[in-house]
């Protein structure tokens, strides 16, 4: 995990993130395994212009009751990312 970084439709590099600051860990038997959260996941997809697997995250999130936390990629994310009032 790390340096990844997205090209934003004004030709700009988004910043890579600090992997460390965003990575949870998940437990599988003994095994502690690094995940990104699926917010970030989210929203790099659509910084991307994959909507439609963005789309499938946010159904998870609404039905298993996921939070939305701050976006992966700067401006272009969050400005594309819907809130809750």
């Amino acid at each position: 995990m790390g340096d990844f970084q997205v090209l934003r439709g004004d030709g700009s590099w988004a910043p890579p993130p600090d992997v460390r600051q965003l990575r949870r860990f998940v437990a599988l038997d003994e095994l502690h395994l690094p995940v990104m959260p699926l917010e970030y996941v989210r929203d790099a997809y659509r910084v991307l212009g994959k909507t439609d697997k963005a789309a499938i995250i946010d159904r998870w999130l609404a039905e298993h009751g996921g939070a939305v936390s701050a976006g992966c990629c700067g401006p272009t994310a969050s400005q594309s990312t819907p809130t809750t009032g």
